[in-house]
């Protein structure tokens, strides 16, 4: 009796083959699964200024488009975002919001207190 390999490397190879569509098409589709996220890099949230004028530094994925405070802010061709904010004395709300082409939505909220010293 002569055992023949060419007859049980198919349904490995058909397996392998099988396998290997399925995580290139996972990959491919996982902007369409995971939905937009937002990376805040500064500032980080809670913290206290004595700056009015702060910088608002991040990366956004999967995301169609980006909000700053309800206005539309410029992103990179990798996903980066660079945006100057005029903060107003004592405690304030920096509400970012990332829409994909789905229509989901991530928000992002970072509280900052501006504390502008006082002449004496």
């Amino acid at each position: 009796m002569r055992f023949s390999t060419k007859h049980s490397l198919n349904p490995f190879l058909v397996v392998a083959f099988v396998g290997v569509i399925t995580f290139y098409a996972y990959y491919q589709s996982r902007a369409i699964i995971e939905g937009p996220s937002i990376v805040v890099e500064t500032p980080r949230n809670g913290v206290t200024s004595t700056t009015s004028l702060i910088s608002i530094l991040g990366s956004v994925k999967h995301a169609r488009e980006i909000t700053l405070q309800g206005r539309p802010i410029f992103i990179n061709l990798k996903g980066q975002f660079s945006e100057q904010l005029l903060l107003m004395d004592g405690y304030n709300i920096i509400t970012l919001v990332a829409k994909d082409t789905e229509g989901r939505v991530e928000k992002k909220i970072i509280e900052v207190t501006y504390l502008h010293e006082m002449l004496e």
